[in-house]
């Protein structure tokens, strides 16, 4: 498969199932760009995906959509699969998958086959009746991956334009259950800047606020717009 090119960017889409954008990962920048890079490649309908969940993607695919060094474009793929290899996604407090199941190096190409789990093909493919879709190169210039799961969470719900999570759960959703353990530090270490960043850098436009229960800060509410000025990067 070769690498996408330049006049193809723009039209290359990411879908997943609504339960697997919600679930709760920890994932580095390097790794979700991988992952986004995977999925957009894929056919949900096609059998050869269905029974195989087979991608391949190459290193020149880092350097063209998210500008990767050259130099380092291999290494930085082959170490995040390296890690996904070992990541769990929890789908719920009692039920954990699995992100692949084989990988196989071709370093003299430049590229790396690899199989997501059974499990992940099901909640990637189009077996599952819910999906968000996006295009690849709408959240290319993410350079944090809490603004690249808080942009998943919102487009979700971009048709609606409201989103509300419990604090407990978006930390969740976003690995940081153990990091910033007070709110404020939660609010200003991820939440704040990836919304800064979706409005500078995205198709949509996001504000929050904060839900209160009493005195306690409960939840958070997404308020989402299409942003009308934004142009896809080329």
């Amino acid at each position: 498969m070769r690498a996408l090119e330049d006049d193809e960017k723009a039209g290359v889409s990411v879908t997943q199932d609504n339960a697997l954008v919600s679930a709760s990962y920890v994932l580095t920048l390097a790794e979700k760009r991988v992952l986004l890079l995977a999925t957009s490649k894929i056919n949900p309908f096609s059998k050869h995906w269905l029974e195989n969940g087979e991608v391949e993607v190459s290193a020149q695919d880092l350097v063209n959509i998210f500008g990767i060094d050259q130099k380092s474009s291999y290494r930085v793929l082959k170490e995040s699969l390296d890690k996904l290899a070992n990541r769990w996604v929890w789908l719920s407090p009692t039920e954990k998958i699995r992100w692949l199941s084989r990988q196989k190096y071709s370093e003299g190409q430049g590229e790396i086959v690899f199989n997501f789990s059974r499990e992940m093909v099901m909640n990637l493919s189009g077996m599952v009746d819910y999906f968000t879709s996006y295009k690849i190169m709408a959240a290319s210039g993410f350079k944090s991956v809490y603004s690249i799961r808080i942009y998943e969470f919102c487009k979700q719900y971009e048709n609606t334009g409201i989103r509300i999570d419990t604090v407990e759960s978006l930390r969740s959703m976003l690995g940081t259950e153990y990091k910033y353990s007070s709110w404020s530090l939660f609010r200003q270490f991820a939440i704040k800047p990836a919304v800064k960043e979706i409005n500078e850098k995205s198709d949509i436009t996001v504000r929050f606020e904060v839900v209160k229960k009493g005195r306690n800060i409960h939840a958070v509410k997404f308020l989402i717009d299409r942003n009308t000025q934004y142009q896809l990067p080329l």
